[in-house]
């Protein structure tokens, strides 16, 4: 979701230059446009908002699963979550996205807001079947400890 957020301006610019040769936005902010009645600044924030609470539902499951994980899969989450942190540092400072043909630097800003709180993972799930899923089948911290 990072890379969708981050390539959507690069998208953008390269349809607004060669628009019959692009095609539509296809990336996750591009689908919440599609939506009827959904502005590009809703998309935007829609898109966001998915992105920051499926990222707060991992690290809710992280968090619970640590807590009785073998020494290997510990060690997997802790790279998962760096590989996730490193992603995005990665992206927000990344030609490929600021860049888009390689000869335009700077073209694209990549704008990013840290985020002092995650927000709560917890409640009903989003409304996408082949991830709404992980708010069921999958522990939460409330039900974590309602259980000791």
């Amino acid at each position: 979701m990072d890379d969708d957020l981050f390539s959507y301006g690069k998208e953008l610019w390269f349809a607004a230059r060669q628009p019959a040769e692009t095609g539509p936005v296809l990336n996750l902010v591009g689908l919440y446009e599609a939506r009827p009645g959904c502005t590009q600044q809703d998309a935007q924030r829609q898109a966001v908002a998915l992105r920051d609470r499926v990222l707060a539902r991992f690290v809710e499951v992280r968090d619970i699963v640590q807590q009785t994980a073998s020494e290997p899969l510990r060690r997997y989450l802790s790279n998962l979550t760096c590989l996730i942190r490193g992603n995005y540092e990665w992206g927000i400072r990344a030609g490929r996205y600021t860049d888009p043909d390689g000869r335009h630097p700077g073209a694209v800003r990549v704008a990013t807001s840290p985020v002092a709180d995650i927000p709560s993972a917890i409640g009903a799930p989003p409304d996408i079947p082949c991830i709404g899923w992980w708010w069921h089948a999958l522990p939460t911290n409330t039900s974590a400890s309602e259980q000791k």
